[in-house]
Formats: structure tokens, C-alpha cells, sequence
């Protein structure tokens, strides 16, 4: 199940690295974050098990937005407490010029990663020799192929399934 956590700056992106905590609304116990470099976008988060969850290692996956790094990862508990970045390598399926894949949401299901790509296209990332890979691409594409301004996409876990939400604005229908 995907674990719901906010994460905040203690610097407000000034310096040339950053701090980021996460911490559990309802619980309130938090989490520090290894530095971040505040030249890189942080746009996403998502945790692939509770840090509460002593039995486990918690990866948390931060989503750029960008292509290089388009990923970065790292792990609560486990001694290593710092950032592993990787780029996107791969070509958006549903792209008319042929751009890298960039991401814009994600959830943790099951062991695996499930991110959305900027032009709709879902990736499945596992963990593969010590790095993540994306395994599977979607061929369907998940989102309109036009921006919108009236909905935002997201991706939850409910009941076992992973489904997509649209937040549509009340502006739209004005």
C-alpha cells in the first residue's frame, strides 16, 4: 500500500543543497532526507514501504520532472543514506519527436514502481542488480495527448488495484 507522506524544505531551496523531511500526517513522525541538490526539480515522491516498517528498507523515489536525472533514489535504514540519480533513457512511446521519457507522478505497489510519464505512457520499475529499471512500458496512452489546464492525474492503490484519478477543475465545467 502506498504510504501518504508530505515533504518539506528546511531551506526553501536558497542554498546550493537542501534538506527535504517527510513525516506521516497522522502519526507525525518524520524522517530526514539526504541532501539535495536544489538544481535539480523535486516533483514527486513515493515510498515503497512505511519507515516506520522496521522489518523492510524504505526506498523512497523522488521524480524530477526532467530527463537527466529523470529518478533518484534512497534508502531509509540500511546505512547508506544518499541519493543514487539515473536518467531517462528511453524513448516516450507516444511522443511525435521522439523526447526522452519524463515523469510527473508515481506510486509503490507491491515491490514494484509505477510511474506516469509526461505524455501518458505508464512504466513498471524494479529493482535489478542493485539499480531500478523500467521493466514494462504501457501501450495505451493514460492521459489526453493535449495539456490541460482543467485536470491533474494521479495515481493510487486502492483495495490491490493501482488506478488512475483525474482531479477536474471546477473552472471546467463554469
Amino acid at each position: 500500500m502506498e504510504q501518504k507522506c508530505d515533504f518539506e524544505s528546511s531551506r526553501g531551496g536558497v542554498e546550493p543543497s537542501d534538506r527535504y523531511y517527510l513525516w506521516d500526517p497522522i502519526d507525525r513522525p518524520g524522517w530526514i532526507l539526504p541532501l539535495w541538490d536544489v538544481s535539480v526539480p523535486f516533483k514527486h515522491v513515493a515510498l515503497s514501504s512505511s519507515p516506520k516498517d522496521h522489518k523492510s528498507i524504505c526506498t523512497v523515489m523522488v521524480l524530477t520532472g526532467i530527463q537527466r536525472p529523470a529518478f533518484a533514489f534512497c534508502h531509509l535504514r540500511g546505512g547508506k543514506y544518499a541519493w543514487f540519480k539515473q536518467d531517462s533513457t528511453l524513448v516516450e512511446p507516444h511522443s511525435s519527436n521522439h523526447q526522452l521519457m519524463q515523469f510527473t507522478n508515481a506510486i509503490a505497489f507491491d515491490g514494484k514502481f509505477y510511474a506516469l510519464s509526461l505524455q501518458g505512457t505508464l512504466a513498471v520499475m524494479a529493482k535489478i542488480d542493485s539499480h531500478f529499471t523500467i521493466t514494462s512500458l504501457g501501450t495505451n496512452r493514460a492521459v489526453p495527448s493535449v495539456h490541460a489546464m482543467h485536470f491533474k492525474e494521479y495515481l493510487i492503490e486502492s483495495n490491490g488495484e493501482i488506478l488512475l484519478v483525474f482531479l477536474v477543475s471546477r473552472k471546467f465545467y463554469s
